[in-house]
């Protein structure tokens, strides 16, 4: 079998269940009659040059993960090309594999650029950055299915999305009118197209992945409504449509797909048989930026801040006023290093200590690497030994700065993260232990877990390219759904701060 099937997806569920998973752990896929575990694998982060992430691809799948979800964008097709090597040693019928297709970079722009030139554009292509365009026209689809598919190995997707389609309508020209009346013509032809697509075998269902849905098209003016979409379905496939699964951004913070709970985008999705995929439930996007809701490990001696930033700045001033001026008055153009203030102005900027560290390991690799390597090579013999013996003494400060400002931010984090679970678990029924419910569960699992105490989640993406991930998610196939009640959440979170 090229694909998955409702009955080997059971098999893989009675599996796992014999084996000790929980008998909440496993949903329908909606209509699809697909069974997926609690947790799929988000395939965002991944590649097929990183060891790491195949492992963490295998650990998913020998812990019963069987829902993997990438598109050609994660990578550059490098999450694509993981997943479809793993997939080689496992059992077809059993995994769901979801991609999507809309956003145009990479090998898709060269394909773009090659189709003008032929003289075959594609049709309503929308350039959206200096590096990204998109597109909807069928064609377009269609070599990105043939892509994916290649990538993957695979001559049939379970699910092929629609990546953001709302982006098209933020970037078309014309009256409000206007482009909802073009939008909608885009929709229906890629929704037609898709039928075919799933007539001929190409993938068996289809949806949309979108960061804008609404319950129906009256109740926002920006979102898409899913009432919409329904209808265009109906218009392109008939009352057996295939389009069957939603993809949206859920979380503690961002709870709007589920409110008000009896008439939100995830009961109304619930109620018409679609399969409600969620994303993003560690990576919330509050007022204050981004939250990652995850135990942060705290450095046990981290070094003194202020130390830290005084002894870079000294070393900064003591290049400045010996080798910079030296070089300056010998006619040698020489770089400013002047990294303190970027350090301590980024950390102020990306608090959160994940992304914070990986713009510090950028920065130090790459920026600092390039100069070094440009600037060299303009030294003499021994101006470039005293140059090395600063910069290797300045590497160590900007280590020990970047050290500090990291043990603040994962300091500040971390408090930020243990009043936000305290705020939601009166409202999240699950297990009790110690006289609190879900007090056992590290706060990943605590965040993942009352996402799926929402009735209509059929599953959750956890990004788990590493298998230390792959074990603290899988763990939650083992223990029973909770409730969490959205309503109350959300009312008592009106008087909280502004998260």
């Amino acid at each position: 079998m090229h694909f998955a099937t409702p009955e080997g997806t059971a098999r893989l569920r009675d599996r796992f269940l014999s084996r000790g998973a929980h008998p909440d752990a496993y949903r329908q896929l909606g209509r699809t009659g697909l069974i997926v575990g609690d947790v799929g694998f988000g395939g965002f982060r991944i590649s097929d040059r990183i060891p790491d992430h195949t492992h963490a691809l295998h650990d998913a799948w020998s812990f019963g993960v069987n829902l993997y979800d990438t598109a050609p964008t994660y990578g550059g097709g490098a999450s694509e090309r993981a997943l479809g090597r793993a997939m080689a040693e496992w059992t077809r019928d059993e995994v769901v594999v979801l991609t999507k297709a809309g956003y145009v970079q990479g090998e898709s722009l060269r394909r773009v650029s090659e189709n003008v030139s032929r003289g075959r554009p594609y049709r309503g292509v929308f350039s959206i950055s200096d590096d990204a365009q998109y597109c909807l026209d069928p064609r377009f689809l269609a070599d990105e299915l043939s892509a994916s598919s290649a990538r993957l190995g695979l001559t049939c997707v379970d699910g092929f999305l629609l990546h953001n389609p709302e982006t098209w309508l933020q970037f078309a020209s014309g009256s409000p009118s206007e482009r909802w009346t073009a939008f909608r013509e885009r929709l229906h032809d890629a929704f037609a197209w898709a039928e075919t697509m799933v007539s001929e075998g190409r993938f068996s269902w289809y949806g949309v992945c979108s960061n804008s849905l609404v319950a129906s098209s009256d109740s926002d003016a920006d979102g898409i409504g899913l009432d919409v979409l329904l209808e265009i379905a109906r218009a392109a496939g008939g009352d057996d449509h295939h389009f069957a699964i939603i993809e949206v951004p859920f979380n503690l913070l961002e709870l709007e797909m589920a409110l008000p709970s009896s008439h939100s985008v995830i009961d109304s999705a619930a109620v018409a048989g679609l399969g409600v995929v969620t994303l993003r439930p560690l990576n919330a996007m509050g007022n204050r930026g981004l939250m990652r809701l995850a135990d942060l490990e705290l450095t046990a001696t981290p070094p003194r801040l202020d130390l830290a930033r005084r002894e870079l700045e000294s070393l900064e001033t003591e290049y400045a006023e010996g080798i910079g001026r030296a070089l300056a008055s010998a006619g040698i153009p020489a770089p400013d290093f002047r990294f303190s203030h970027d350090l301590v102005k980024r950390a102020e900027d990306i608090s959160e200590p994940v992304r914070f560290g990986e713009w510090v390991q950028g920065r130090l690799t790459t920026d600092l690497g390039n100069i070094v390597q440009n600037f060299e090579t303009r030294l003499s013999p021994p101006m470039r030994a005293a140059f090395r013996f600063w910069l290797e003494r300045y590497v160590d400060g900007l280590t020990m700065l970047s050290g500090a400002l990291h043990a603040q931010n994962v300091t500040l984090a971390s408090a930020r993260t243990t009043r936000l679970r305290h705020s939601v678990e009166a409202w999240f029924r699950g297990d009790s232990n110690k006289g609190q419910p879900g007090a056992a569960l590290s706060t990943s699992q605590f965040a993942v877990r009352s996402v799926l105490g929402v009735p209509g989640v059929s599953t959750v993406l956890v990004g788990m390219r590493r298998p230390e991930y792959v074990r603290d998610a899988a763990d939650i196939l083992r223990s029973p759904r909770g409730q969490l009640l959205v309503d109350p959440l959300a009312a008592a979170r009106a008087g909280e701060e502004p998260w």
